[in-house]
């Protein structure tokens, strides 16, 4: 085995005692297997990767890894002062084949501090893998990247650990994931729950002290009683019974003909270069609006620029009422309590019992719900969200979705590329960039709840 971690027990320490990430953990990888691992939010798969890479030392427990490891993080992989040439030339290899590869051209002497989200991922991704380590982590490396483009990165990225015979651990939530896979887990509280390979159904990991984790998948009402029925052959569960899935109704109120944000011809970007052309775009009042489009296209830009945070160099951009652009994480060290966030909010997303510890202490999920009870507990007539749900499970994404949706009298701009988030909104802008980087903005309002 490359990789095998033996009863591994890690702790974190909260202000009511230590909190368990992973519980006595059993994980092995084979040399050259590509195994994906799923879980909830604050199920210990960071936790997991950050203790494979050597950054955590586990509370208990034994860790055997063998050969050179990189490790892919969805964010801080980043130098942002260096070129994304220079950047690439720490691998090693020519910056401009490894560009060319990856359909990035033209970036070369751009500064990483300038790129999108999703276009630093590809980046830090095609650097770690030029470098051809034994042993691969990467932790949600296409969390902001639109469906195509996730696709196209498991892909390359796994082709390419096949060809090299590279050892990888890829953590992800999404799905779309698996069919490149070897081999998928699932970890839930700590624990291996269930395990199965591609186009196989999942299977339930019993241990030794006959405990069972369900999954979510099937639809059950958890926790529940259940009968075990010993036919001779085999064992049944029986009684387990169905859990009520009826949605809610969605309680937010239509938009207002009222448009409060309006931009027109807008050119927009550091040092009289543009990386924001031609946006025409309006906003309307207490509407839910997503701008979108691939990476690079300028999403998190057009939020720099419409909060001031990105000088306009032409155009005409016209703001009615106060807003707040919520793009990192300020006072990390603080709860969110701490740092301001509203109760209703904390209740509303789930942040009981994670609320009064530091932020740089919780789960990426965690960490980005925070944000959202943070930027929802703002004074600002609007507010602008980057990526609100880029970290998010299933389940958690379904959450903040209909937070966002029974905001009354809030004017909220996402950027994103979950298409979950998307087809919750009132109001879609999609960015198109063509080879001359022109941004082309076209407007749906084809708002439904989604199913």
């Amino acid at each position: 085995m490359t990789i095998d971690l033996h009863d591994v027990l890690h702790l974190y320490p909260s202000p009511s005692g230590m909190v368990p990430a992973l519980r006595g953990l059993n994980f092995s990888v084979a040399a050259g297997e590509i195994c994906i691992v799923r879980g909830p939010n604050g199920s210990g798969k960071s936790t997991l990767v950050e203790i494979l890479a050597g950054a955590l030392k586990p509370s208990a427990g034994k860790v055997t890894v063998s050969g050179t490891i990189r490790l892919v993080r969805q964010h801080g992989n980043i130098l942002h002062e260096l070129t994304v040439a220079e950047y690439l030339n720490l691998s090693g290899q020519n910056s401009q084949a490894i560009l060319a590869e990856w359909d990035l051209t033209g970036l070369a002497q751009i500064r990483m501090s300038e790129l999108s989200r999703g276009t630093s991922q590809l980046i830090s991704v095609a650097a770690v893998l030029t470098s051809r380590p034994h042993i691969l982590l990467a932790d949600e490396p296409a969390a902001s990247l639109s469906t195509a483009e996730s696709d196209i990165l498991y892909q390359r990225v796994t082709e390419y650990c096949r060809e090299n015979k590279i050892t990888l651990v890829l953590v992800t939530h999404d799905f779309a994931a698996e069919k490149f896979a070897d081999r998928i887990v699932r970890l839930s509280d700590g624990r291996i729950s269930e395990q199965w390979l591609p186009g196989e159904s999942e299977r339930s990991i019993i241990d030794r002290h006959g405990w069972m984790k369900l999954s979510r998948n099937a639809g059950l009402q958890l926790p529940g009683l259940t009968r075990i029925a010993d036919n001779g052959d085999d064992l049944r569960l029986t009684e387990l019974t169905r859990a009520d899935t009826t949605a809610e109704l969605n309680n937010r109120q239509d938009p207002s003909d009222v448009v409060v944000v309006k931009a027109h011809d807008l050119v927009s970007g550091f040092g009289g270069i543009p990386a924001l052309r031609e946006c025409t775009l309006s906003i309307r009042e207490n509407s839910l609006t997503a701008i979108t489009g691939l990476a690079g296209s300028g999403k998190t830009t057009l939020l720099k620029t419409l909060s001031g945070q990105m000088p306009v160099i032409s155009g005409t951009l016209d703001v009615t009422g106060s807003m707040t652009l919520f793009i990192d994480h300020v006072g990390e060290h603080l709860s969110v309590r701490e740092a301001g966030a509203l109760e209703e909010f904390v209740e509303s997303l789930g942040l009981e019992n994670f609320a009064d510890r530091a932020m740089n202490k919780l789960s990426g999920g965690q960490r980005q719900k925070s944000l959202v009870a943070l930027a929802l507990s703002s004074t600002s007539d609007i507010l602008l969200i980057d990526d609100p749900t880029n970290s998010l499970d299933e389940e958690n994404r379904e959450l903040v979705c209909d937070v966002l949706l029974n905001q009354a009298n809030r004017t909220i701009v996402v950027s994103t590329s979950d298409q979950m988030l998307i087809e919750c909104c009132h109001d879609v802008v999609e960015l198109s960039t063509k080879p001359e980087r022109v941004n082309l903005v076209m407007h749906s309002f084809a708002y439904e709840k989604y199913e």
